[in-house]
């Protein structure tokens, strides 16, 4: 990714069961508290301090191939 404007970020939430630990998870591109896809922060979640190291939202990863076209 050349033009990193963005930091790579997760949400952070609560687990209501335990059964959604092993999920998976999704990490964003974030830009100013909102990622490109449209995600952002709920009453029950936030962004993670730690950041990733690649995007794996699907939606994000479109718009930042296409942003760096």
């Amino acid at each position: 990714m050349q033009n990193q404007n963005f930091k790579i970020l997760r949400k952070t939430g609560r687990l209501v069961n335990g059964n959604e630990g092993g999920a998976g998870v999704k990490y964003h591109a974030v830009i100013d508290n909102i990622a490109l896809c449209g995600t952002k922060p709920g009453r029950l979640s936030n962004w993670s301090f730690y950041e990733g190291k690649e995007i794996t939202c699907p939606k994000c990863l479109a718009k930042v191939k296409k942003i760096n076209k």
